[in-house]
């Protein structure tokens, strides 16, 4: 087991080895989505179908539209949005 004693080392350079130790840690072990989701809200929603805001609602109790809770926010994932816009036109 080794040993490793830290002798004059100030703050800041003791907060940078934590910083960077725990920065690569979260790199490695958190789950990185492979491409980035473009994500729109509610409004965008009724803008792009041209609705209200209740009828997205109305959508979205009826499981047309599948919702994603960002804190206090509903979200939409744009890509999911279309695909229901492509199997609607069928």
């Amino acid at each position: 087991m080794k040993k490793v004693v830290l002798t004059e080392i100030s703050i800041e350079e003791l907060e940078g080895i934590i910083h960077s130790g725990v920065k690569s840690a979260l790199e490695k072990y958190s789950p990185l989505p492979a491409k980035k989701e473009d994500l729109i809200s509610r409004k965008e929603v009724a803008e792009m179908f041209k609705v209200s805001l209740v009828t997205v609602d109305a959508w979205r109790d009826k499981r047309l539209l599948k919702p994603y809770k960002f804190g206090n926010k509903i979200i939409f994932k744009r890509s999911e949005i279309e695909q229901s816009l492509d199997s609607n036109n069928d």
